[in-house]
């Protein structure tokens, strides 16, 4: 049992170092890598580096019960491939059920909208809550001397 709640909190620890809109992408990059075969060998490649790197982090989980999201960026940027090929893939399935708007419309709006869901998260401080903290061992510091 212990082991399948480390295999969820290691999920749940990726989905939170990927960002969460690019999980869409992600689902229709997954989908589309089908369709293209002449991306088998690269993605034959990624995978036996995703996957192994993977399971390498969840031994480390279920020996240590320790994971950060540092520990995911490799993992992220790789998936970021497939997101981008999935980015294409709702342009062109957008397209197929609007076709007065051409593709590149598309991927436009797209942008956009993932630069609106994306932007507050990216700009959000990691260390916010610390400048207060600080703030109050300088002054008791200070309090002290």
């Amino acid at each position: 049992m212990t082991i399948l709640i480390a295999l969820y909190n290691l999920i749940l620890k990726f989905f939170s170092a990927f960002h969460p809109f690019l999980i869409l992408f992600l689902f229709f990059g997954l989908a589309k890598r089908h369709t293209v075969p002449k991306y088998l060998q690269g993605e034959i490649y990624l995978a036996t580096y995703t996957i192994p790197y993977f399971l390498l982090l969840w031994l480390f989980f279920l020996t240590h019960h320790y994971s950060s999201k540092r520990y995911f960026l490799p993992i992220v940027i790789v998936v970021l491939l497939w997101s981008g090929l999935g980015f294409w893939e709702l342009s062109v399935r957008l397209n197929k059920k609007r076709p007065s708007w051409p593709t590149n419309r598309w991927a436009a709006l797209l942008v956009v909208l993932a630069m609106v869901i994306m932007l507050p998260k990216s700009l959000k401080s990691l260390r916010e809550g610390q400048g207060l903290r600080k703030e109050i061992v300088w002054q008791f510091y200070l309090k002290i001397a």
